[in-house]
């Protein structure tokens, strides 16, 4: 039987205290019991596993620890304890590198930080001038105004359970379409350009379920690694046609799956630590991927050879700058990167050289998005906001038309026209200014893990260590609901691109696949 065990709060979870175990089942009868709503209940059963940590959770021997989460195995299993060792924490991702235990609620970052929240903190344009950004105010209720919510702004099913802004006019509707259980943690999720299949990664495994019937069609595992350890596979990623599924895993391997045939067909070696992110170009040629070296790599699925972008900027908060997440452009020139060290830095494919840094986040980013007409990024930070940064000068300068200026250290395989150290930074034009931050989404109320862009970029979506994914105006970074559908992190989310239909991986061992259709 599961048990709660309570912690001590604010300390390494290895060196926690247990004070008392409570069988979550008892809990859970003695709540319905007392006839609470539904809503109420998952409240107090959240509440309650706050305080959860996994007990073979280890510290990281390089950087400082973040705070942990526990890793909840389904009902009426104990189960193996979620990914943790060098390098990863318990919500599945590797851990921050500017804090140590609970983050505060003004965390530390770059001295830029310090400037107003109404205000970019990005340096000045060429004008000096400083830009403002859309921070909107208020939202959703606190969770003591749920019960006064009017019924058409909330809805439970079974286990989950929606509110929208009622402050804003609801437009969709949210529906649970298939549970997708998982031996482990669920470390990723991602759809298929067709959106007909969605793949998933955990322990060892990765997974390819029909997204029409929830059935799963394809399990892959690479029979030729021992079955000692762990071995957790973070990020998935299927080919533009359909035919493979690249993974990236704890091992640093990346493997390129035939899928129909249940074979791998490429191995690309090269990466010195963990790889938790991948991403294809749009012609399938291309395979970037994003690991915890400070490398992001460019591969040749033809030539089978790669591009070493490295980071080796010299104010890269605590030197810490691991790479959590990797994003192409839809036209396929640039790549964009989610780091430890708060920055996220934009390439160009082709050259290898580095055209952005964009600051202004004051914890580590964990994950990147662009929008679907490439004129727009989305980045999701451990401190608990998103921004939104106005890319569109890159995309519509189009390859090779800009100046070059000397950079930081930073670039192909950590070299540039002046030798090692001394990569060049481009710019698309003369008077070119830096892409700005224009809008903070601000509302969850833990690190931010993932996010997402709609297929038809009206939506922003973002999931959370607060458990709960959130929906935002992408014109206006307004929310316009809160799903609460995980009783643990939601480690991955990915929205389907030819569909409405959105995909959430967690700790508690589930993915599930939602439906967003619009009230008519």
């Amino acid at each position: 039987m599961s048990e709660l065990s309570l912690t001590s709060v604010g300390h390494c979870p290895t060196q926690s205290v247990k004070l008392t175990k409570i069988p979550e089942t008892h809990v859970i009868r003695i709540l319905i019991k007392l006839k609470l709503s539904l809503t109420t209940i998952v409240y107090i059963f959240l509440a309650s596993t706050s305080f959860l940590t996994s007990p073979r959770a280890l510290c990281h021997s390089r950087c400082l620890q973040s705070c942990h989460v526990a890793q909840l195995p389904p009902p009426g299993t104990s189960g193996p304890p979620p990914p943790s060792g060098p390098g990863q924490s318990s919500s599945g991702l590797p851990p921050s590198s500017s804090h140590s235990g609970p983050l505060p609620s003004h965390p530390p970052g770059p001295s830029s930080a310090g400037t107003s929240p109404m205000m970019d903190v990005h340096p000045p344009a060429n004008n000096g001038a400083v830009v403002p950004i859309n921070t909107p105010v208020g939202g959703l209720p606190d969770e003591s105004d749920l019960a006064s919510l009017p019924p058409e702004f909330k809805r439970e099913g079974t286990d989950w359970f929606i509110v929208y802004n009622p402050k804003v006019e609801k437009v969709f509707n949210v529906n649970l379409v298939h549970e997708l259980m998982h031996e482990s943690v669920v470390c990723c999720v991602r759809f298929s350009a067709d959106g007909r299949w969605l793949a998933t990664g955990c322990n060892r495994t990765a997974q390819i379920y029909d997204v029409k019937t929830g059935y799963k069609i394809c399990v892959l595992v690479d029979e030729s690694v021992g079955n000692s350890g762990d071995l957790y596979i973070r990020s998935v990623c299927f080919s533009p046609d359909g035919k493979y599924l690249a993974t990236g895993a704890e091992d640093k391997q990346i493997r390129i799956w035939d899928i129909q045939r249940k074979k791998i067909r490429n191995i690309f070696d090269g990466h010195e630590q963990e790889i938790y992110s991948l991403g294809f170009s749009a012609d399938g040629r291309l395979i970037v991927s994003g690991s915890g070296d400070k490398t992001v790599r460019i591969w040749d699925m033809v030539e089978g050879t790669s591009k070493v972008l490295t980071i080796n900027d010299p104010d890269s908060l605590n030197n810490d700058a691991g790479v959590t997440s990797v994003a192409i452009s839809p036209n396929s020139q640039y790549v964009a990167a989610g780091s430890l060290d708060t920055v996220v830095r934009i390439w160009e494919v082709a050259t290898g050289m580095l055209v952005e840094r964009l600051r202004g986040h004051r914890d580590s980013v964990y994950s990147v998005a662009f929008t679907p007409d490439g004129k727009g990024l989305v980045s999701g930070s451990l401190d608990k906001t998103l921004k939104y940064w106005d890319v569109g000068a890159l995309m519509t300068g189009g390859s090779g038309s800009g100046s070059v200026v000397k950079g930081r250290k930073e670039g192909a395989n950590g070299a540039g026209p002046n030798g090692p150290g001394g990569s060049m930074v481009k710019r698309d034009g003369e008077n070119s200014k830096q892409s700005q931050c224009t809008m903070n989404f601000i509302g969850h109320k833990d690190y931010v893990l993932s996010v997402a862009v709609s297929h038809d970029g009206r939506w922003v979506v973002s999931g959370s260590k607060d458990r709960g994914v959130q929906f935002w105006d992408s014109k206006t970074a307004v929310v316009q609901s809160m799903l609460q559908g995980h009783i643990n992190s939601v480690i991955s989310i990915d929205l389907s691109p030819t569909a409405n239909t959105l995909a959430t991986g967690s700790g508690d061992w589930q993915a599930r696949i939602w439906s967003y259709n619009q009230v008519h």
